[in-house]
């Protein structure tokens, strides 16, 4: 009698030397490699199901399963797929039609990640002019940043209200009260849609208001190499790079960072000029360049000085400055989100040259920080002398990571 040819009887050799219209290979246990005349090889499982015949006896048939195509669908993980197979004709079940809701679920569960579903959502309000174009913008850029790191490619269906929440306290200032009103929105989208049963980010708002008195966490001043080094690690363009390092060096606010023109830089008195409608105070704010500062500006008018922001908008460079939440991905990708913010490194600017001996009102001044005199209010250039001492000790201490105390 003839044997029964054994299981796993092909090498990949063999799969690999087919050659179109080449008769089939056979694995053994109804596993087939077709190599079709159209160049591609197909897997096959061969098996007989009974059709049910209009006598009530039925029908035997043959039928194929296909499995994929080689090599995409590798010889073990088709072996894998026959296995699965004949484990469905053991339990009365038809290969083809299990192999196919297998596909679907597949399909369904890329569907409904929180990112696929958010993606929906927004398209559709972009598509019924529901919200200006730099809205929908500002609306995507800060989903990106401070939601879809921490669950995007999750399905809706399997994100918990108790995530959702330390995802939004962990945010700043008025940030919780944004992105949940954001995050709801589209698991409302998800729950209409059939995605989902509940919505997590039904929240009480009371939980999530941020006091007015806030302390922005900071790092220690010797916390600030490591920092630098994984922001240059970070797989970031150069031009938001130097834009989280400047942050840094010279005090200002993200959004007073991220909106600096080239035209308030002048070269001949070393100083950023900046107009009172780019500070949060409303007043002129004058900046000294340090030596580093000055190099990093040299390096960075070489990649977007055709413009006319230090920091361009990837889309609209001509038009407007980088996203509002470019300099915060950072944070979040190398690890920092928690541990600090970006309104957090003028504190430990401010600490590090307090407790080394600078002129503090100096310190005050050059942090722009509000001064109700009338002197105050019309005089940008107040204790300039200092202030230019005390940035280039603060950019050296950056750069080296040793604080000089103040010369007395």
């Amino acid at each position: 009698m003839p044997t029964k040819r054994p299981l796993n009887k092909l090498t990949d050799l063999e799969c690999q030397a087919a050659k179109p219209g080449d008769p089939r290979l056979s694995d053994g246990g109804s596993l087939y490699l077709h190599p079709h005349k159209n160049g591609q090889k197909y897997w096959q499982f061969r098996f007989n199901w009974l059709r049910p015949g209009e006598d009530g006896q039925g029908k035997k048939v043959q039928r194929n399963a296909g499995l994929g195509v080689y090599p995409e669908t590798s010889l073990a993980l088709a072996r894998k797929k026959r296995t699965k197979a004949r484990n469905w004709l053991a339990e009365g079940k038809d290969p083809i039609l299990e192999f196919q809701k297998e596909r679907e679920a597949k399909r369904d569960s890329q569907l409904s990640t929180f990112r696929a579903v958010a993606k929906a959502w927004w398209d559709t309000n972009v598509g019924r002019n529901k919200w200006t174009e730099h809205h929908s913008q500002s609306i995507w850029r800060s989903l990106e940043a401070h939601i879809f790191p921490r669950f995007g490619s999750r399905p809706v269906d399997d994100i918990s209200q108790v995530e959702v929440y330390k995802v939004l306290q962990a945010l700043d200032g008025q940030m919780p009260i944004r992105m949940k009103g954001r995050v709801s929105a589209v698991f409302r989208y998800a729950k209409t849609r059939g995605l989902t049963k509940d919505n997590p980010a039904d929240i009480d708002a009371d939980d999530l208001v941020v006091s007015k008195t806030r302390h922005y966490k900071a790092l220690a001043f010797d916390e600030i190499p490591e920092f630098i080094s994984k922001v240059k690690a970070d797989d970031c363009s150069r031009q938001l790079e130097i834009a989280c390092i400047l942050l840094i060096h010279l005090f200002l606010r993200r959004n007073e960072v991220r909106r600096l023109r080239w035209s308030y830089l002048d070269r001949k008195k070393r100083l950023l000029q900046v107009p009172s409608e780019d500070m949060k105070m409303d007043r002129d704010h004058e900046v000294p360049l340090s030596d580093e500062v000055i190099a990093l500006l040299d390096e960075l008018e070489s990649i977007t000085g055709d413009y006319p922001f230090l920091f361009p908008h990837r889309d609209k460079p001509d038009l407007e400055p980088m996203g509002e939440s470019s300099m915060y991905s950072v944070l979040v990708r190398t690890g920092y989100q928690g541990k600090c913010t970006l309104h957090g490194f003028r504190t430990t600017a401010s600490s590090a040259l307090n407790n080394a001996g600078y002129n503090g009102d100096a310190i005050e001044r050059q942090l722009a920080h509000k001064d109700s005199s009338v002197r105050g209010i019309y005089n940008k250039a107040q204790y300039m002398e200092e202030r230019r001492t005390l940035m280039e000790a603060w950019s050296k201490a950056v750069a080296t990571g040793e604080m000089e105390r103040a010369k007395t």
